[in-house]
């Protein structure tokens, strides 16, 4: 992260947005280009070239829920469009995708080591149809804490476990049995790289509880019928709550020196607190319920040293 603090006067927005529109035509082509994959383009060109691409110098980001994310590469997308440069279009009513207007008559910019930024996306081999692999490889070899990666690929099982079982008309506990000993796994890496900044001092208890209930989850022994399976769609629609209360606090303690980000601290550390409030709550409602429909007697029903430790704190 760059000691100087830059400021909106400091930004050249039309440099900046010929730039993304570059990256447009060099990257998507055709086939269009996310925000998301521009965001992750211009991090990683970034965290490899540095100031030999003078345009690097104007980009701040902070780390948030999909990991590195800028303002001012955001607002030079709006620009490119607002100049008629590049235009936005739905794809399979899902994806939404940004295109060269005129993409036969494009010129490139004259951009300083230009081939060195070629050379980058050749590296890496970034293509739109991959930057998820793109986004993994940032979060493995950049991320400011092991727990965003790890916590990642937790959420990919749970994903794909999530659309298994949307998709599946029978043998649901079958799908689930196939997946439970990975995600607990990753669950587990989690847990053992819990960020020990003091500012996710209050951010570890609730997610180690999360990691308790869905190890009760997977150890009752009760037939997985269909009211099983919808608590089990609830338990990982949760963990997007734990994944962005964590993204909520990351971009507190890691993000580029820009005045516009140094302004917004105190309010996105309201933000943080509401949301460790909100997964809290949330918590304990869904182990509640959780208890209620398998028949566990609350006031009998005994607790590992592990999660005695944790519910103290997170059930008072």
């Amino acid at each position: 992260m760059s000691e100087k603090i830059l400021t909106e006067d400091d930004i050249n927005y039309a440099e900046v947005r010929d730039y993304i529109v570059f990256l447009i035509a060099k990257i998507g082509g055709k086939n269009g280009l996310s925000h998301k994959g521009i965001h992750k383009t211009c991090y990683v060109v970034k965290n490899n070239l540095g100031e030999s691409i003078e345009v690097n110098n104007q980009l701040p980001f902070y780390w948030y829920y999909f990991g590195p994310f800028s303002n001012v590469v955001e607002t030079a997308i709006s620009l490119a469009i607002e100049d008629d440069l590049i235009e936005e279009k739905i794809i399979e009513d899902r994806f939404k995708l940004l295109f060269i207007k005129d993409l036969n008559n494009y010129k490139e910019p004259k951009i300083k080591n230009l081939d060195k930024i070629n050379d980058i996306i050749f590296k890496l081999k970034i293509n739109p149809f991959e930057i998820e692999k793109l986004t993994e490889f940032i979060y493995k070899n950049n991320a400011p804490r092991v727990f965003r990666y790890n916590f990642y690929k937790t959420k990919q099982i749970l994903n794909y476990q999530d659309d298994f079982l949307n998709r599946a008309k029978i043998n649901q506990d079958v799908i689930f049995d196939m997946g439970k000993k990975h995600i607990l796994e990753w669950l587990y890496r989690s847990e053992a790289t819990l960020p020990k900044d003091e500012l996710f001092k209050n951010y570890l208890n609730p997610f180690s509880y999360y990691v308790s209930i869905f190890q009760r989850f997977i150890e009752q022994k009760k037939k997985f019928d269909l009211e099983l399976l919808d608590h089990l769609k609830d338990l990982i629609k949760l963990s997007d709550e734990v994944w962005e209360t964590f993204g909520e606090g990351e971009r507190i303690l890691s993000h580029d020196k820009f005045l516009p980000y140094e302004k917004s601290i105190s309010k996105w550390k309201q933000v943080y607190i509401s949301h460790l409030e909100s997964l809290n709550r949330n918590l304990k409602t869904y182990d509640n319920h959780f208890i209620s429909i398998i028949g566990l007697d609350n006031l009998k029903r005994t607790y590992t040293t592990r999660e005695k430790d944790f519910l103290r704190t997170v059930l008072s």
